[in-house]
């Protein structure tokens, strides 16, 4: 498998907002993270394993920031350069990251993500309710045609046992490649490469 740094990947319009808009968080800062070395090669094993696109995202402000993608050259992905940033609202990795977020940070988020939406918080909040249930239950969320109609994703926390940093990993599709079901398929998988991250990070 080649890794998407040698290959670049096909993107479509209307996805993910381009590093141009600068944040606070250089590019330097994160090019250094060393969770980016340590799970790269688990993120290009799984990508390998189940034939998607696996992303690594933190949470910065309300959306999430991309900083590593493991993914077959010319496969289509959701977000593909680093610092790439999605709605945390409308994806699978932002709903996951706000699952394991301190309450009062979730609280503040969710509360600004409420005057953003305006008339479609309500549909926005029932789908966040419904991915918390589900990371409750199997420690994953899938969340499909929020984002996009055609757009699909499975999304797994991890809290950096460190220092309590929060991430997410997410596997995704566009173009109605896949189900739910097929997702939910993927997340025992995604769960066991997030549990050797933390033991290599220095986690239980």
């Amino acid at each position: 498998m080649q890794d998407a740094a040698d290959h670049p990947p096909v993107v479509r319009p209307g996805l993910a907002r381009p590093v141009a808009q600068r944040l606070g968080l250089g590019l330097t800062r994160l090019a250094n993270l060393d969770i980016r070395s340590i799970a790269a090669p688990l993120m290009r094993a799984l990508s390998e394993e189940i034939g998607l696109p696996v992303d690594l995202a933190m949470p910065v402000g309300d959306e999430m920031l991309h900083f590593e993608l493991a993914q077959k050259a010319g496969q289509v992905a959701v977000a593909s350069e680093m610092g790439a940033r999605l709605p945390i609202a409308r994806t699978a990795l932002g709903h996951a990251a706000l699952f394991v977020m301190e309450k009062r940070q979730r609280e503040e988020i969710l509360l600004r993500l409420r005057q953003i939406a305006g008339a479609e918080w309500p549909a926005q909040e029932a789908a966040i309710a419904a991915s918390f249930a589900q990371l409750e239950q199997k420690g994953f969320c899938v969340v499909i045609a929020q984002l996009r109609a055609d757009v699909a994703a499975i999304g797994a926390p991890f809290v950096d046992p460190r220092g309590r940093s929060v991430f997410s990993f997410s596997c995704s599709a566009i173009g109605f490649a896949v189900d739910a079901e097929q997702l939910e398929a993927v997340g025992p998988r995604l769960l066991r490469m997030v549990r050797q991250i933390g033991a290599a990070m220095g986690g239980a």
